[in-house]
């Protein structure tokens, strides 16, 4: 079995137990602006975090919809020179996500998170579609990892927590760039 159809399964795996976990918990306000559809979603009124577990749980959240959106637009990608990234991110994201979960089983409760992955919008998409789609979600995630690193602050997290946020927070910040100029430039 191919790393990507493992990643693949792995993927479809974490949307259907979230999706599991999410019908169990109460409703949230969520309000999601058009060009935004598809992607993790802040609530209506963010709240300060006081605790490491909503940074892991919201974290892993996030990370769960970045696989989301890049597992869609990866079967549409045959040039390998534009698969190549996508597959490095799908893998660092997954990598990411394993050790989250890893901390989150060991927490005696877990609380609800306030950004709920969003899958992809179904249906047949061109690829410009699913391009467009997956350049606007991934700038709201960017914006979401942004929003949760300074509702972070304050939070005592240990430090493999702080240092990943931190990464996930930089590596967030230098990647917006060039995908703004990469929506501005699709057609």
């Amino acid at each position: 079995m191919t790393v990507l159809s493992r990643l693949c399964r792995l993927s479809v795996a974490a949307a259907a137990v979230w999706l599991a976990a999410c019908a169990e918990l109460p409703a949230q306000p969520i309000s999601a602006p058009a060009a935004t559809q598809g992607s993790a979603t802040p609530a209506a009124t963010p709240r300060p975090l006081n605790r490491e577990a909503e940074v892991l749980v919201t974290l892993a959240a996030l990370h769960e919809d970045s696989l989301n959106q890049s597992m869609t637009l990866l079967p549409l990608v045959r040039e390998r020179a534009q698969r190549k990234p996508l597959e490095r991110s799908i893998q660092l994201h997954a990598n990411e996500l394993r050790t989250l979960r890893g901390w989150i089983s060991r927490l005696p409760d877990r609380p609800q998170a306030d950004y709920l992955p969003r899958l992809p919008e179904p249906g047949a998409l061109t690829r410009a579609q699913a391009e467009r789609q997956y350049v606007q979600a991934m700038l709201a995630h960017h914006d979401a990892v942004e929003q949760l690193a300074r509702r972070a602050e304050g939070v005592r997290l240990r430090p493999a927590l702080k240092t990943l946020l931190e990464t996930v927070r930089a590596r967030s910040q230098a990647e917006r760039p060039a995908l703004q100029a990469r929506l501005d430039a699709l057609p």
